[in-house]
């Protein structure tokens, strides 16, 4: 993967009491500060899109969100 890129968030589909359905996370704010760029790049990835291996160790690791949000945090090398 490329050092410029971060993962930054990990949502979760939470339902409100009205029955709306919402991402809901905290962004990692360090890895926005280190940016030089005047916008950021995102994308969001379902969980289900990542890699096999990647998926189980993160589950693993404390849960898995349902989206994984990516920023490029940097200029590219």
């Amino acid at each position: 993967m490329n050092p410029a890129i971060d993962l930054i968030s990990g949502l979760k589909k939470v339902k409100t009491e009205d029955g709306a359905e919402q991402y809901v996370g905290s962004i990692n704010v360090k890895s926005l500060k280190r940016t030089t760029q005047a916008e950021i790049r995102i994308l969001l990835v379902q969980s289900e899109a990542l890699p096999k291996g990647l998926h189980e160790m993160m589950r693993k690791g404390g849960g898995m969100p349902d989206l994984l949000m990516f920023a490029e945090s940097g200029d590219k090398p």
